[in-house]
């Protein structure tokens, strides 16, 4: 999907809301080697997200299953195993990544992982009715008010973010994880699921792998 202006200040705003204010010394991990759009690219000074961000003074990480721009390849459907990451972010940014990875459940479940107890999840992603032949998956702010409900996560803010009409509409929510609990099963994740996410071609289905 890449950074448009409008993403990076969602962002930052909920960020500062959250009360890091200062971004020395956090730890950010960005899902999707991230480009910053040309428009963006004019008042960022930057042409990727992790370069952004880190002259912001955060301490980033990035993953993408392509590798490329220093991110690490790793594949979301996959469950994250490496010690140094598994709850050791203050912040992780989901802009225009987890619509399309095939497992929802392990993918939500890795980011539910990644982050520490009181950081916080940055979501942008497609909302249902927009972006045709984006991605996978399409998501509602419902999804996120029940996983957040079962997960115990704080909502601190949404918005619908429209750049190009009623074709483009995000569902863009800022979560902060309050305790340090497992991730819900996946049978409960389903059934979240499949109330609240839609699949681009057809009814949403969920390979099992437990």
């Amino acid at each position: 999907m890449g950074l448009q202006l409008e993403y990076i200040n969602f962002i930052n705003e909920t960020c500062a809301l959250a009360g890091f204010q200062r971004a020395t010394g956090l730890k950010m991990c960005e899902l999707g080697n991230q480009q910053i759009r040309k428009s963006a690219a004019l008042i960022t000074k930057a042409k990727t997200g992790k370069e952004y961000f880190s002259s912001l003074g955060y301490d980033h990480t990035s993953i993408d299953r392509n590798g490329l721009d220093g991110a690490l390849p790793l594949d979301l459907c996959e469950p994250v195993q490496d010690p140094e990451l598994i709850d050791q972010f203050d912040v992780l940014t989901n802009s225009g990544t987890s619509e399309h990875v095939e497992d929802e459940y392990e993918c939500f479940k890795n980011l539910h992982s990644l982050v520490k107890q009181n950081g916080i999840f940055i979501h942008l992603n497609p909302k249902t009715g927009s972006w045709p032949r984006h991605g996978l998956y399409y998501y509602t702010f419902d999804f996120h008010r029940r996983l957040a409900s079962q997960c115990y996560y704080e909502i601190l803010r949404e918005t619908d973010i429209t750049l190009k009409g009623e074709q483009s509409h995000l569902v863009c929510v800022g979560l902060r994880k309050r305790a340090r609990n497992p991730f819900i099963s996946r049978a409960e994740f389903e059934k979240i699921a499949l109330a609240t996410i839609f699949r681009a071609c057809g009814t949403i289905s969920f390979s099992s792998r437990e």
